[in-house]
């Protein structure tokens, strides 16, 4: 990427799947802190893939196998290659929003054209995993340690007494299948923030991924000081925010900062250590 230009659809995919290094994913995420259009775009991206997923499994149709289309995927890439000037991802978004629509019939005929996209390896990972944005919710369901609001609020908001233990942060991995994490890849993150009444319990802590070009831990950082704020002025119940947090941190950061994206501002935020600092 380079000083001045847009992030291409390409670089914003690999940025969402953390399959770029940490210096280029530092500059991307620089980049759409002061970009309204590359923020829009990774957006559109994001919510496409989230329908796509949400669409097969909802429909309960097989994902076409490799057999079949292997033909018509080496001349689609070869195609691709031929080109002058290949756009990086000019029509994903279009195309996935497409299939939202699409008779699930239409489902393995439209992932042969993913395939030649190069996204099908990052849409089966997606499915399978189901989402790295919030935490599974069978493993981390959230814990508390406090419901007393005057507890919380009299508390320094420091979390620099409450580093997760190397023992703890290696259980929280395993149980996540993530083997030999790599360093600065990941915050080992409260879902229920400690200012806010979370617990060190592992049903509280959980590996979020920097990777993610949208809905990082900034913004979820952002959000903790925000609820906490809240709940200490008095405007919302500290049951509340433990819940909303909870249950779906994205959603919560819409509901309470009033906006479906995030703000722009909160990408710079940074409150917590990566893993293996």
């Amino acid at each position: 990427m380079q000083s001045g230009t847009h992030i291409s659809d390409r670089e914003l995919v690999m940025a969402s799947d953390g399959e770029l290094p940490q210096q280029h994913l530092a500059q991307v995420h620089s980049h759409l802190a002061g970009c309204s259009s590359c923020r829009a775009r990774a957006r559109q991206i994001d919510d496409a893939m989230a329908d796509f997923i949400a669409l097969q499994h909802s429909s309960g149709a097989a994902l076409p196998t490799a057999g079949g289309p292997r033909a018509l995927l080496r001349s689609r890439l070869a195609a691709l290659a031929a080109q002058p000037s290949p756009k990086a991802l000019p029509s994903v978004p279009a195309l996935l929003h497409s299939v939202r629509w699409a008779a699930v019939a239409g489902i393995a005929a439209a992932l042969v054209l993913l395939v030649g996209l190069a996204l099908l390896p990052r849409l089966l990972r997606r499915s399978q995993e189901a989402s790295d944005i919030v935490p599974n919710t069978r493993l981390t369901p959230g814990a508390v340690l406090s419901t007393d609001e005057r507890n919380v609020c009299a508390a320094a908001s420091s979390r620099s007494a409450r580093i997760i233990p190397a023992a703890l942060g290696q259980r929280v991995f395993e149980e996540y299948g993530i083997h030999s994490p790599q360093p600065r890849a990941y915050e080992l993150d409260y879902l229920i923030a400690p200012e806010l009444g979370g617990s060190d319990d592992i049903r509280n802590v959980w590996p979020q991924p920097y990777s993610a070009a949208v809905w990082n831990s900034h913004l979820k950082d952002a959000l903790e000081g925000r609820l906490h704020d809240l709940v200490c002025s008095g405007q919302i119940s500290l049951a509340t925010a433990q819940r909303d947090i909870a249950t779906n941190w994205v959603a919560a950061y819409k509901k309470y900062f009033k906006t479906r994206a995030p703000l722009p501002d909160h990408y710079a935020f940074a409150k917590d250590m990566p893993w293996g600092q």
